[in-house]
């Protein structure tokens, strides 16, 4: 009896050690002792901003003498592969940047700290939209990632090009449909945009989904965030798949997006083209307008012809419809769990999110920030900070990971976009409800029964 327990302490004891050890090979190798200087490893993805973060990060240590920031940037399309390798190498950075409405899928797997106790009221407040932009990178109703600014697309137009044509800046969602129809009318290209799995083009389809959510009231049910509403389509138990469509209004914004290239309103090459491609159509004047990222506008504003001046709209919602919805949502940073200096990365990214850095960014690098007072002296600036003024409400925060099936999805909406789906709207639909349904069951997960009242509304502009 003895000896049995005795082995049982001795196996307990190293569990521990092996435990520590594996815990201690997460954290930051250059641990100092107490009262030395603290190494705390940054990572951001935007080499077109080194200047002024570095300026920020020297800002911070000359308040913070005890912490040096050391600063890794990585292309904003590695930044997950980079972040997936630094796990399994046990080097994730002390503050490292993630989107804020991507944050779901690395707190599952613990790599983000919980910052819930650090959230205070005084910082709350500081996020415009009463904190909306915060509440996005929740996971579990814990906080895992802070939001820095705003990303998202918007309609930019060359405001020389309106003028000349008597071009008016659309209310609605109808007033735009007429425009791109006028602007094709006086053969101009009306907009920009490049198609393939993930691009602009497909976004349009998101937009519309959101304001029709918006027009039936779905937003407004407790579970539309986490994206696993049940669909209104029958399902076959037999075979586990959606057999038929009881409610088409997706098969109709699915069409009446891709009626936009049919009417030659976007490129028709849309999957051939490239972000820069549709960004050189518009700076050539080859387009009147470009969907694209609001951060992107000074690389636009530099390489216009004739040095026209920028207007910007986000895509308007049907009559009736208030709010301007954007596709996008916040880059943000995250802790690592595994950090050893816990406090001083949290204060870091206070001081990210501070109004004097918040506005010294927004002067400097032309970024719509998150900090509620900030002020945009730029009438352009102004004009896209008014548009996005709704980003990270009715954001989707799915709590599973679509993963391969996502792909897939996202795969078959720009082939039927382009026009070289195999199926109509309809299947494409099933197609790819039942790629969620796998990726549910994958995870364990369900549809949610909605509970929200659906609202009678005016579906006229899908046709």
């Amino acid at each position: 009896m003895k000896y049995r327990r005795l082995l049982l302490i001795v196996t307990l004891s190293l569990s521990i050690v092996f435990l520590t050890a594996c815990s201690d090979a997460f954290r930051n190798p250059n641990r100092p002792i107490d009262g030395d200087q603290i190494n705390l490893r940054f990572l951001h993805i935007w080499p077109e901003h080194e200047e002024a973060l570095s300026k920020i990060a020297n800002d911070f240590t000359l308040e913070n003498p005890n912490v040096i920031i050391s600063t890794t940037i990585v292309p904003f399309n590695e930044v997950d592969t980079v972040l997936n390798s630094s796990v399994y190498g046990g080097t994730v950075p002390d503050v490292f940047f993630q989107w804020t409405h991507q944050i779901d899928k690395w707190a599952k797997d613990g790599v983000p700290l919980d910052l819930t106790a650090y959230i205070d009221e005084e910082w709350r407040n500081d996020f415009y939209n009463d904190g909306a932009a915060l509440e996005i990178g929740k996971h579990d109703g814990k906080y895992y990632n802070i939001p820095f600014r705003a990303t998202g697309f918007l309609v930019l137009y060359n405001k020389q090009i309106f003028s000349e044509n008597n071009y008016q800046v659309p209310e609605t969602l109808q007033e735009f449909d007429q425009l791109m129809a006028n602007i094709r009318q006086d053969n101009l290209m009306p907009l920009a945009l490049y198609g393939g799995s993930g691009g602009t083009f497909s976004q349009i389809v998101d937009v519309f989904n959101k304001y029709r959510d918006i027009q039936s009231g779905a937003v407004n049910d407790v579970n539309y965030s986490t994206s696993r509403l049940s669909p209104e389509a029958v399902f076959n138990t037999e075979t586990n798949r959606f057999t038929s469509l009881i409610e088409d209004s997706s098969v109709r914004i699915l069409q009446k997006v891709k009626g936009y290239k049919d009417k030659g309103y976007v490129p028709t090459s849309l999957n051939g083209m490239r972000r820069e491609d549709a960004m050189n159509m518009f700076m050539d004047e080859r387009s009147v307008m470009i969907l694209a990222n609001n951060n992107e506008v000074g690389l636009l504003q530099k390489g216009m012809k004739r040095n026209s001046e920028i207007g910007a709209f986000a895509i308007p919602g049907p009559e009736g419809v208030d709010s301007r919805y954007v596709f996008g949502g916040f880059d943000g940073f995250s802790v690592s769990s595994t950090t050893y200096y816990p406090e001083e990365a949290v204060k870091f990214i206070k001081y990210l999110t501070s109004i004097d850095v918040q506005q010294y960014f927004s002067d400097n690098e032309k970024s719509i920030m998150v900090n509620k007072n900030v002020v945009y002296m730029d009438s352009l600036q102004s004009m896209i900070a008014t548009e996005m003024a709704d980003t990270g409400r009715f954001a989707s925060n799915p709590d599973y990971n679509i993963g391969q099936y996502g792909d897939l999805s996202s795969s078959a909406m720009a082939q039927y976009l382009a026009g070289t789906y195999s199926g109509n709207a309809t299947d494409l639909m099933l197609y790819m409800l039942n790629n969620l349904y796998r990726a549910l069951q994958d995870e364990s997960l369900s549809f949610i029964v909605p509970t929200y009242d659906k609202l009678n509304y005016d579906d006229s502009w899908m046709n």
